[in-house]
């Protein structure tokens, strides 16, 4: 088994099976036992359905007494053998709460990259024990002979909401008149809540191809969703607002998170703080120094805790791509503005405290800046920047923003090993590990098109280093063509949480059924193990 940096990898394997292998390297000892006797050497294993052959074993070495005889995975080989499956794994599990013993048994064992308890594939989780990437919305039959009609997550910065009572994603169809906004909502462990909701109920209020909407989990198992319509405020561009509870679809019209209605709001960013729903937005009321940042809170039940709006950004240059995230017990917000002179720099406010990163050239007009907490003193902001006419493409910055080291602040670069652009930023802290995403362009005549990365944030108290990277779709038979718009989401899933993702796939890799686009989902347990080091081969 092979350990880097808290994100294990071991053989090779499909997204519904395993290639049979022969003994690896066994695992050590567990607590209270003896060692197993070494694992003889193993043969190269068959293809798992849609997967990779797996690697031959090698002999296996002593193993513990929890496991079997020669096993799929390096480190499953030897009699009683069982892997170590990470590096950050407990020494001694009777310490972290029940202990696995068998894939399926709903508990996570230390060798096991998820066990949802259920005998379903279609869902987070295989019966295999390998987290799964699947489509949010469980596809139609479709023998039309032409792609069916998809959905997107997007460019809101938090189409995915998670806590304790599961999470949910929140997304645009356009192929319907006007086009529509859905949710779908999961139990914590990743299997379907129901039926998707439709949101967008009403007469008034007109979604929009670019609604973007933005979803929080409140508490009691109800999502706050907020998106832009048309002439639901009574004046072009608003910001609507909705309590959904699934699995009951909300009917009605919706309301609006802003009181001004002058002209257009738009573009808008939610957050449940714990005490209350903030939500941002994009205003143009103001001819003059416009477009601005507004925003406003409310309760669990959104009733407003203001009468009028509130301003979170208004200076003589334009505001706009506003992201907020959590900084200790409050909030903070992030956003591109951009100079008369056509240059931009990043601003973050938390509180009555700012900073400002720049001025860069700007990058695309649809990326957002994204915030994590590294500590109670430190956030980080990830954004990107443009080339300057160079035709290197935008790239990934980064920044540490100190609560006792406000004004400007010097950007950071974020190592990433890629030379291809970079664009779609996001981020999210799970437990006590930082999470950093984005999309890499296509490199010439590669199948894989745009792809998807996935990396750790290792912090050290006063600088950043990125772990081991991953292919956001777990399996490379889900990488051929354009994968957009990484989404990131918290769950405190037992025992150290779960990164929930979701993306907007272009590649029409689920077979004709998928949508075109369409929205693909998947649950990670950290710390993350991944029992296929072929598949993540690269530079990311």
């Amino acid at each position: 088994m092979l350990a880097l940096l808290g994100i294990t990898v071991t053989a090779a394997c499909g997204p519904t099976g395993c290639g049979g292998g022969g003994g690896g390297t066994g695992g050590v000892a567990g607590s209270g036992g003896q060692a197993g006797a070494a694992g003889s050497g193993g043969v190269a294993g068959a293809a798992g359905a849609g997967g990779l052959g797996g690697a031959a074993g090698g002999g296996g070495v002593a193993g513990s007494v929890t496991g079997g005889s020669g096993g799929i995975n390096p480190g499953d080989g030897g009699t009683g053998g069982a892997p170590d499956a990470s590096v950050d794994a407990p020494s001694d599990a009777a310490d972290s709460g029940p202990v696995s013993t068998v894939c399926g048994d709903g508990i996570r064992g230390l060798d096991e990259e998820c066990d949802d308890g259920n005998a379903a594939n279609d869902d987070a989780c295989t019966t295999s024990c390998f987290v799964n990437d699947f489509l949010s919305v469980a596809p139609a039959v479709n023998d039309s002979g032409k792609p069916a009609s998809g959905r997107y997550l997007g460019e809101g910065r938090h189409p995915v909401a998670a806590d304790a009572d599961g999470f949910a994603v929140a997304y645009v169809e356009p192929g319907f008149a006007p086009p529509r906004i859905a949710l779908n909502a999961f139990d914590p462990k990743g299997v379907r809540v129901g039926s998707p909701l439709l949101v967008s109920t009403g007469t008034k209020s007109t979604p929009l191809l670019f609604s973007s909407p933005v979803v929080a989990a409140l508490p009691g198992a109800k999502y706050a969703m907020a998106w832009t319509d048309f002439d639901g405020d009574g004046d072009s561009l608003g910001v609507a607002i909705r309590l959904v509870e699934p699995p009951n679809a909300p009917s009605g019209e919706p309301a609006h998170a802003n009181k001004t209605t002058v002209f257009s709001q738009s573009d808008p960013d939610v957050l449940w703080t714990g005490t209350e729903l903030v939500v941002a937005w994009v205003d143009d009321s103001d001819a003059v120094k416009g477009p601005d940042l507004r925003y406003r809170a409310f309760d669990a039940a959104l009733n407003p805790k203001s009468t009028s709006d509130q301003t979170l950004a208004d200076s003589a240059n334009a505001e706009a791509n506003v992201a907020l995230g959590m900084f200790g017990s409050t909030w903070a917000a992030a956003w591109r503005a951009t100079t008369s002179t056509g240059s931009e720099t990043l601003e973050a406010k938390s509180g009555t405290t700012t900073w400002s990163v720049g001025p860069h050239a700007p990058p695309g007009t649809e990326d957002k800046p994204a915030l994590a907490e590294l500590d109670a003193s430190t956030l980080l902001v990830v954004f990107t920047v443009g080339d300057a006419g160079s035709g290197a493409g935008s790239k990934l910055r980064g920044a540490l923003l100190g609560s006792t080291v406000p004004g400007t602040t010097a950007s950071i670069a974020l190592d990433t090993g890629a030379t291809a652009a970079q664009s779609h930023p996001n981020a999210v802290r799970v437990g006590s590990r930082i999470f950093l995403s984005w999309r890499e362009a296509a490199a010439s005549g590669d199948p894989k098109a745009e792809e998807l990365w996935l990396r750790e944030v290792l912090w050290n108290g006063s600088t950043i280093t990125l772990g081991t990277p991953l292919r956001l779709p777990r399996w490379d038979t889900h990488t051929p063509g354009d994968q957009r718009f990484p989404a990131l989401a918290a769950s405190p899933l037992a025992p150290e949480g779960a990164l929930v993702t979701a993306w907007d796939d272009y590649g029409l890799v689920f077979g004709k059924d998928e949508g075109a686009p369409d929205v693909v989902v998947e649950l990670i347990p950290v710390p993350i193990v991944r029992k296929n080091p072929l598949l993540d081969a690269g530079s990311g």
